[in-house]
């Protein structure tokens, strides 16, 4: 007898698929735990950005702004930075990542600021020896996601952070007179 049953049918084969969920998930937790799925929720959560932009430093600036550098080129690239990725310039030419000593001490604490945007980054720092904790901390907050090299997106220093926003427990009045209102 044929497997027609009483509405004419063919009656299906039942699959219950476990064998090949099963093999995505052990394949899917592979992936997780060598943070290869870490990087693509960091990359599409928007908090890094593809770093493809040239470097620039300043056109009268000395040979260990040159060689800082050259070490954050072989961080990023790979390789030595030659003519091409390296820019020197009296401005910022922006879309690119701009290294920069002003010697800004108001206080007297050395430090360094970095900003990354899309477009290009921008790192001031007070003097070489700031320059170069700027450039490590670039290099150890890089992360390489397919073959390209990502830079988290926003600001970093090593200067104490202020706040800049009123805290909300203060009332209308306390804001007012602290000044911060």
């Amino acid at each position: 007898m044929s497997d027609l049953g009483v509405t004419g049918r063919r009656a299906r084969k039942r699959h219950t698929g476990f064998p090949m969920l099963s093999l995505f998930a052990a394949f899917a937790l592979g992936l997780i735990s060598t943070g290869f799925l870490a990087d693509d929720n960091a990359i599409d959560s928007g908090h890094y950005g593809d770093c493809r932009y040239r470097i620039s430093i300043d056109s009268k600036a000395d040979k260990n702004i040159e060689a800082i550098a050259n070490d954050l080129g072989v961080a990023i690239w790979g390789k030595d930075i030659g003519p091409n990725m390296l820019w020197r310039t009296p401005k910022n030419p922006g879309c690119c990542l701009r290294l920069e000593v002003r010697p800004w001490i108001p206080t007297g604490q050395q430090g360094f600021v970095i900003n990354v945007q899309h477009g290009g980054a921008l790192v001031t720092a007070t003097d070489i020896k700031q320059l170069r904790a700027a450039a490590d901390q670039l290099k150890t907050s890089m992360i390489v996601h397919r073959g390209r090299p990502h830079l988290p997106l926003g600001l970093q220093s090593n200067y104490p952070l202020a706040i800049t926003t009123k805290s909300p427990e203060l009332s209308q009045d306390e804001g007012e007179r602290s000044g911060s209102g």
